[in-house]
């Protein structure tokens, strides 16, 4: 379901948190360039340990979609993308 301004959005991944549960490194996510608002960023509720979730709010001037996650100095690949209206 594409994701319209300031809705949330999420994305799963794995090796944020430490074994007492602590974020390693700060996480930010961009959103066409867009330093969007992490809302959350930890363990993923209900799913199996080691699964981490990121939530954001989408930034309202956001249109293409590409999204860039960057924990510490370390950043995603080119080409992750979101489905906006």
């Amino acid at each position: 379901m594409p994701q319209s301004s300031h809705e949330r959005s999420r994305c799963r991944g794995g090796g944020l948190l430490d074994a007492g549960s602590r974020l390693l490194l700060p996480v930010k996510v961009f959103i066409d360039g867009i330093e969007s608002e992490v809302l959350y960023a930890g363990g993923a509720p209900g799913l199996v340990a080691g699964v981490n979730q990121i939530n954001v709010r989408v930034p309202e001037a956001a249109t293409a979609g590409e999204v860039v996650v960057r924990v510490g100095e370390a950043e995603s690949p080119a080409g992750v993308k979101i489905a906006l209206p």
